[in-house]
C-alpha cells in the first residue's frame, strides 16, 4: 500500500469528511482539503506537487461526481485550487505543464458554473497580459482554447467581457512564432464559430484578423499553421464585411489560394476549396466569382483533380458547379483541358461506390455538356468521345435516382451534332440508350402498383397517410426517370434528322467509291430509336398519361416531336405502319385529351404537329389547300372530348366568312380524325356522346366525302357507333419495327 503521508497535511484531522474522496482500491483516500494545503505550500518541492496534481487528475476522471460534489458546496476551495494549479503554467517542466492543463480543463468544465469559469479567465486574462508575453502565454492560450471547444456560449462572453484579452491576442497574430499564431488561430475559430458573432466583434478587428490570416497563408509553410489559418479563413468568410474586404484585395486572396491548391497536400487543398466554394456561394452579384475565374482558379482546380482523396474531389465537384453558372467560367476556355480529368476523377468515383460524389460530379459534367459554347470543340478526340460515353452509361446503369437522372440529361446534352465530332459515333450512343429503356420495366410496375398501394391506405390514419406520401414521392421520382428517358430519345432523333443532311456525320463518306454497305450506321442508329419508342416511349407514357402529372411538359413535348421525327427519317410504308399502330391503340383521342389537359403552347403546339402528321400520312391525299385546312382546324380545336366532339353539332354563326371557314376546318379535321380512329380500329374510337342530329346528316356526310374523298361507301354505321367508353385502354406491344425495314 502507499505512504498514506504523501498526501495530507498535519491538519487532517481537521477536514470535514466530505472533502475525503476513495477513488482507487488499495489506495489512501484523496482529501481535498489537504491537497490545496500542499499545493499553495512552498516548502513542498515541486516533484511532489506534480505527483499530487497527478493523483488529484486521476481522482476527478474515477470519481468526478463526488469531488465536483464537494466543492460546489465550498467553492471558494474549487477557485483556490484552480489558483493553485494556473500557477504552474509557468513552470520549466514540461512535463507538468500538460498535466496541470489537462486538471484545469476537466475542472472548469465539470464545475458547470458560470462563477467559477469567469475566475478561471479572469485569473488568466489578468495573468497575461501583465507579462505580456506571447511565448510565455502559449499554454493559457491552449486552456482558452480548450475552454471555448467544451462550452459553447463562453465564445460570445470573452468577446464581450474580455476584450484586452481579445486586443491581446489578435496583436499576437503578427508574434514570429507560428506555434502561438496557431494556437491563436484555434481561439478565433471559436469564436468566428457562434452565430451572429459578427455583430459582437468589432469591424476594425475583424478587418485586421482577415489582414493578418492572409499574411500567414501567403507566406507560411507550416501544414498546422496552415489548416488552422485556412479554417478560419472559412469562418470569416461567412461576414459579409469581411468578404468585401477581401474583394477589394482580390490579388492577395488568390495568389494565397492558388499556392494552397498546388501545394499537393490533400488536407490544405480541400480547406483552400472549401474557401472557394464559400465565397462564391455569397458572390450573389457574381463580381468575385468573375476575378477568381479572370486569375484562372479553374485551371488550379482541375489540376487538383488528379487525386485519390474522395473529399477533395467532392469538394472540386461542387466548387465547379457554382462557378459554372457564371459565363466566364467557360470563355476562359479552362474546361477543354479540364473535361479530361473530370472524367478521370469521375471513373474513379463509381470505383469508389460513393453515391454523393458521384451524384456532384454527373451534375457537372451535364452542366459543362449543355452551358459549353458550341463554336469551341469540346470532345476534341474519339477515345474522349468514348471515355465520356462510358461514364455517361455507368451512371444510367446505377440504382441511385439522382445519379441515373443526371445520366440521362448529360446523355441528352451530349447527343448534339454541334457537340458530337465527325463522323458521329452512333454504335457508342447505342449502349447508353438501351440501358435507359431497359428501365422502363420497373417504371411501369410502379405505375401498376399505384391504384392497389393508394387504395389501400385510403381511410386511415397518420401511418396511412405517410404511406401515401411515400408512395406519391415514389411516382414523382418515377416521372422524373420517364421525362429524363423521353428527352434523351428526343434528342437522339433530332440528331439523327440533323445527320441525315449532313454528310460528314456518316461514315460512309469517308469510304472509297464503290464501298458497299449492307446498312449504313445511321439506319441501324434509327432502327434502334425506332424500336425504343415503339416498345419503350410510347407504351410507357401514354399508358399512364392519366397518372402522369399535367406540369411534365418536356414529357409530352419531347414524345410528340420524337413521333414527328419519325416521319422524317424511316421509309414511308414503315411511317405509315407505325402511325396507323399508333391511331389503333388510341393516340388521337390521348394526343387530344393531352393537349386539352395541358396550359403550355408549345404541347398544344407539338400535338398539332403530329396530328398533322398523322393525317397527312393516312391520306392520298397531298394537295396544299388540304394540308392548310388541317392546320387551321387543329389550331382551332380546343378544350375537353366532349367539348371537341360538340363541333359536329353546332352551326357557323355567320358573323364572317373567316369565322365561318374557321368552323368548317373544325368539323373537316375533327371528322378525318374519327375516321382514321374508327379505320384502325381503335375499340374505344373517338365518337360523339350525343347522336348526331338528323339535319345535319347531310352536311356531316359531305364533309365524310371531302376528308376521305377515296371511300366511296362509308363504314356501315360510321354515324351511330356506340358512345364513348371512358375504359383504360392498352397500348398493344407488338413491335412493328422488328422488321428490318428502316
Amino acid at each position: 500500500m502507499a505512504d498514506t503521508t504523501i498526501l495530507v497535511t498535519s491538519d487532517h484531522w481537521c477536514h470535514p469528511s466530505g472533502f475525503i474522496v476513495h477513488w482507487r482500491i488499495n489506495s489512501p483516500p484523496l482529501c481535498i482539503c489537504c491537497v490545496v494545503e500542499l499545493l499553495s505550500s512552498e516548502n513542498v518541492l515541486l516533484i511532489k506537487k506534480k505527483f499530487i496534481v497527478s493523483e488529484f487528475l486521476g481522482a476527478l476522471s474515477a470519481r468526478p461526481k463526488e469531488i465536483i460534489t464537494s466543492l460546489c458546496t465550498e467553492l471558494r476551495l474549487g477557485e483556490r485550487l484552480c489558483e493553485c494549479l494556473l500557477g504552474f503554467l509557468q513552470v520549466s517542466d514540461n512535463t507538468f505543464v500538460p498535466i496541470v492543463t489537462e486538471a484545469v480543463v476537466q475542472l472548469t468544465c465539470l464545475m458547470q458554473s458560470d462563477q467559477f469559469v469567469c475566475f478561471v479567465l479572469d485569473h488568466i486574462t489578468h495573468e497575461h497580459l501583465r507579462l505580456c508575453n506571447y511565448k510565455k502565454s502559449l499554454v493559457a492560450f491552449n486552456i482558452v482554447g480548450r475552454l471555448l471547444e467544451k462550452i459553447a456560449p463562453l465564445a460570445r462572453q470573452l468577446v464581450l467581457h474580455w476584450g484586452s484579452f481579445l486586443d491581446y491576442m489578435v496583436s499576437g497574430l503578427k508574434y514570429p512564432d507560428e506555434t502561438v499564431q496557431s494556437s491563436l488561430f484555434f481561439i478565433l475559430i471559436k469564436l468566428y464559430k457562434e452565430e451572429d458573432q459578427e455583430s459582437v466583434i468589432p469591424v476594425n478587428i475583424s478587418d485586421q484578423i482577415a489582414q493578418d490570416v492572409m499574411s500567414v497563408i501567403a507566406r507560411s509553410n507550416s501544414d498546422c499553421l496552415l489548416i488552422n489559418a485556412l479554417a478560419l479563413l472559412k469562418q470569416m468568410l461567412n461576414s459579409e464585411s469581411v468578404c468585401k474586404l477581401y474583394m477589394k484585395s482580390s490579388s492577395s486572396l488568390v495568389s494565397a489560394l492558388q499556392k494552397i491548391l498546388i501545394s499537393n497536400k490533400d488536407i490544405l487543398q480541400v480547406a483552400a476549396v472549401q474557401c472557394v466554394i464559400t465565397l462564391t456561394a455569397r458572390d450573389t452579384t457574381q463580381q468575385f466569382s468573375q476575378l477568381l475565374l479572370e486569375a484562372d482558379i479553374a485551371e488550379y482546380l482541375f489540376e487538383a483533380l488528379a487525386t485519390s482523396n474522395e473529399l477533395l474531389i467532392s469538394s472540386i465537384f461542387c466548387c465547379m458547379l457554382l462557378l459554372s453558372e457564371v459565363e466566364v467560367f467557360f470563355k476562359k476556355n479552362h474546361v477543354i483541358y479540364g473535361f479530361e480529368p473530370i472524367l478521370t476523377a469521375l471513373d474513379y468515383t463509381f470505383k469508389m461506390r460513393n453515391p454523393q460524389i458521384i451524384s456532384h460530379g454527373m451534375r457537372l459534367l451535364a452542366a459543362i455538356l449543355e452551358k459549353h459554347p458550341v463554336n469551341v470543340r469540346l470532345l476534341t478526340s474519339a477515345a474522349l468521345v468514348t471515355k465520356c460515353l462510358s461514364v455517361i452509361t455507368e451512371a444510367v446503369k446505377h440504382h441511385n435516382h439522382s445519379i441515373m437522372e443526371s445520366g440521362a440529361l448529360a446523355l441528352t446534352y451530349l447527343m448534339r451534332r454541334e457537340v458530337l465530332p465527325s463522323p458521329v459515333p452512333y454504335d457508342a450512343l447505342i449502349d447508353p440508350l438501351q440501358l435507359l429503356m431497359s428501365k422502363s420495366v420497373e417504371l411501369e410496375k410502379l405505375f401498376c402498383k399505384r391504384g392497389v398501394q393508394g387504395s389501400s391506405v385510403v381511410g386511415k390514419d397518420i401511418s396511412g397517410k405517410s404511406k401515401m406520401a411515400e408512395v406519391q414521392s415514389k411516382l414523382t421520382r418515377a416521372e422524373s426517370r420517364i421525362e429524363g428517358l423521353v428527352r434523351s430519345l428526343e434528342a437522339a432523333f433530332i440528331l439523327a434528322v440533323q445527320c441525315k443532311s449532313d454528310p460528314a456525320a456518316n461514315m460512309e463518306s469517308f469510304l472509297a467509291p464503290g464501298t458497299s454497305v449492307a446498312r449504313s450506321r445511321l439506319d441501324n442508329f434509327v432502327h434502334c430509336l425506332l424500336q425504343a419508342l415503339d416498345e419503350c416511349c410510347v407504351p410507357l407514357v401514354l399508358t399512364h398519361y392519366q397518372q402522369i402529372s399535367n406540369n411534365q411538359v418536356y414529357m409530352y413535348t419531347s414524345l410528340f416531336t420524337s413521333l414527328v421525327s419519325v416521319g422524317q427519317l424511316c421509309p414511308q410504308e414503315l411511317v405509315i405502319r407505325f402511325y396507323n399502330k399508333l391511331t389503333s391503340t388510341g393516340v388521337i383521342r390521348i394526343a387530344l385529351h393531352i393537349k386539352a389537359k395541358t396550359e403550355s403552347t408549345s404541347v398544344k403546339q407539338v400535338i398539332n404537329k403530329f396530328l398533322l402528321e398523322l393525317c397527312q400520312f393516312g391520306s392520298s391525299d397531298q394537295d396544299k389547300d388540304f394540308k392548310r385546312e388541317l392546320q387551321l382546324g387543329l389550331t382551332f380545336l380546343q378544350g375537353s372530348l366532349v367539348d371537341i366532339l360538340s363541333v359536329l353539332n353546332q352551326h357557323a354563326d355567320g358573323t364572317g366568312v373567316e369565322a365561318d371557314h374557321v368552323h368548317a376546318a373544325q368539323q373537316h379535321v375533327l371528322l378525318y380524325l374519327i375516321y382514321l380512329s374508327y379505320e384502325h380500329g381503335d375499340r374505344y374510337a373517338l365518337v360523339p356522346h350525343r347522336p348526331i342530329r338528323k339535319r345535319n346528316n347531310n352536311k356531316v356526310c359531305n364533309c365524310c366525302q371531302w376528308v376521305c374523298p377515296n371511300v366511296q361507301v362509308l363504314p356501315r354505321g360510321f354515324l351511330a357507333i356506340p358512345r364513348y367508353s371512358s375504359g383504360v385502354f392498352s397500348i398493344q406491344r407488338s413491335p412493328i419495327c422488328r422488321e428490318n425495314m428502316c
